[in-house]
């Protein structure tokens, strides 16, 4: 009766003081199993068996269908660091299960994505991803084989359990998944193939994180090991150490704070491959316009790269190849880097698909998620004819975030994910992709009217050429009295604004009486005063765009010369992948 009821056997397991397995076991023997129930699509043309989802009341039961299957595990409830990028790529893979004449069988448990519309698979179990559900599922449909390479965190905590049901795991063998999970064990391998990486430590105590903390030197990057959903933050120093370690509870001993050091003003690059054991293809080189700290999904990303020399190029291809060899990749590889002082070192390495693979999707007109799955069901790289695609367009990714509907909210981005959608231009001109993007992204530059600049006393240098471009473009700027000082020192035109707390009016009552047009705040690399929050939120607030780094300051200054002086040129996709 319980399970009529909804009692999940974990549930069960917890009220009566024993073992999910002992509850499913007894449940079996007493032959109480899951039904499932069939779900008419209106106007899709799909058969009426596809579309199920479980019940423990009786049901009629729909035939199973008897081809070989090939189990997909969707990515579960969108949220912030896991949305329709993973939905866009579960959709594509199982199209090409399906071209490959497998069943293609989806489970998820979100009914706004893509992938749950059951015109895009064989079969679509609509269930929740945990164990209980995917049992069930498994002992009914006796899957071949299932795919985790496209649904980030959520499949990676079944990879386990989908082994134990004896699932073949397509792709990248499991032990990979683990291995690059697991910072320790990635250091050991990036040791062995002498690839240069950030310093970095772990630390079970609060005493063996300050020793790490003296060691690899303030900021740095900090989040617990194993648990992906703490959040990452940059520490500047031990006041900062121990409220972050009092935010998340303490340190718990089998899961470690990992401590890295965090490479301030670095140039971020994100690579994405496939590899079938014998040849690599890179699927695309993405840049960031932004500084490397910051999380690729909240960064305008560029591709191909634009400010990235060929030696760096070669370099990055050889070490991505050295690791796809390493983990013995079958499939997708997703690494970042970061490029400072002329060095590359190695962030992160992870065979899970990559949030910006459907933008370099669409940057290259190649399906590289079709592709990556025939390479799991045994299609070679050569069988495929695949090749590196170097597009002579530009391609510009941004960001788009919800920050007006969080009212007091700081716009500073960091390495935890904060955007809720991105969007791209294309051209063939990088400045008038980069302005095309702003555009799409609701971002609207003003093409003129009054810049509030906040800058740091170490990029006022870089700042004078910024400074002189905008007030040729017409720009009267604006700024705090000490910065006001070093520009006019320049003789850079510059006007005095009271800051918070100076007197009245203000920079904040400047922007509510709508005498702001433009802020260009720079924080990245140090605390954030209090003043700046209320700057940034209150220009939220009135719709003023913001720019928060110095890269995107100069592109943003490049693109809107270039827009206000070009006539802006359009074209469809397939016109720019003819050429």
């Amino acid at each position: 009766q319980a399970k009529k009821w909804g009692f999940s056997d974990i549930q069960l397991a917890y009220l009566l003081r024993t073992t999910e397995d002992d509850v499913r076991a007894t449940r079996l023997k007493k032959e109480i199993q899951s039904s499932y129930v069939a779900i008419e699509p209106v106007g899709l043309g799909v058969e009426q068996s596809s579309y199920l989802f479980s019940t423990y009341s009786p049901k009629g039961t729909p035939e199973i269908k008897k081809n070989p299957k090939v189990m997909i595990i969707g990515s579960g409830a969108t949220r912030i660091g896991q949305g329709a990028e993973y939905d866009y790529c579960i959709a594509h893979a199982a199209r090409a299960v399906i071209e490959s004449d497998y069943v293609s069988m989806i489970v998820n448990c979100n009914p706004s994505a893509v992938s749950t519309d059951p015109a895009n698979s064989d079969l679509l179990y609509f269930e929740p991803l945990v164990k209980e559900d995917i049992v069930n599922i498994i002992s009914r449909e006796e899957p071949t084989a299932a795919i985790v390479q496209f649904s980030g965190r959520a499949a990676h905590t079944l990879v386990n359990l989908l082994q134990k049901s004896g699932i073949k795991i397509l792709g990248t063998p499991s032990a990979s998944y683990e291995h690059s999970g697991n910072w320790g064990l990635v250091r050991e391998m990036l040791n062995k193939l002498n690839l240069p990486f950030p310093g970095s430590g772990t630390a079970v105590d609060i005493k063996g994180a300050i020793e790490v903390a003296a060691q690899i030197g303030y900021p740095m990057i900090i989040r617990p090991s194993f648990a992906m959903e703490n959040p990452l933050k940059i520490i500047y120093d031990a006041q900062d150490l121990k409220g972050y370690v009092a935010d998340v509870k303490g340190i718990v001993p089998n899961n470690p704070l990992l401590m890295e050091k965090f490479l301030d003003d670095a140039i971020g690059v994100v690579v994405d491959c496939v590899y079938d054991g014998k040849e690599l293809v890179i699927c695309g080189i993405v840049e960031q316009i932004e500084e490397a700290g910051i999380n690729p999904s909240d960064c305008a990303c560029v591709i191909p790269p634009y400010s990235i020399g060929e030696s760096f190029i070669a370099k990055i291809k050889a070490n991505t190849r050295l690791l796809a060899e390493e983990l013995q990749i079958k499939g997708l590889l997703n690494v970042q880097y970061a490029i400072k002082h002329d060095s590359l070192f190695l962030l992160r390495v992870s065979p899970q698909v990559d949030p910006l693979l459907p933008f370099i999707s669409k940057a290259t007109g190649v399906d590289w998620i079709a592709a990556a799955t025939r390479i799991m069901l045994g299609n070679s790289i050569q069988e495929q004819g695949l090749r590196e695609v170097t597009p002579s367009h530009i391609t510009v990714k941004e960001a788009v975030f919800s920050f007006d509907r969080f009212p007091g909210i700081d716009t500073v981005l960091g390495p935890e994910m904060r955007s809720s959608g991105a969007v791209m231009g294309i051209d063939v001109n990088f400045g008038m992709a980069f302005i095309k993007s702003q555009l799409a992204a609701g971002e609207k530059i003003p093409s003129g009217g009054r810049v509030f600049l906040s800058i740091r006393d170490e990029d006022r240098r870089l700042f004078i050429s910024i400074v002189r471009q905008l007030i040729d473009l017409g720009f009267t700027i604006m700024a705090v009295e000490e910065t006001a000082t070093a520009l006019n020192r320049n003789n850079l035109t510059c006007q005095t604004v009271f800051n918070v707390g100076e007197g009245r009016p203000n920079i904040v009552d400047k922007i509510k009486n709508g005498e702001i047009d433009w802020i260009i705040s720079i924080t990245a690399g140090r605390k954030t005063r209090l003043d700046e929050v209320q700057v940034r939120s209150t220009a939220v607030q009135r719709g003023i765009p913001i720019t928060t780094t110095v890269s995107a300051a100069q592109v943003a200054v490049m693109g809107l010369t270039q827009y206000l002086h070009h006539p802006v040129g359009f074209k469809s996709l397939a016109e720019y992948y003819q050429k």
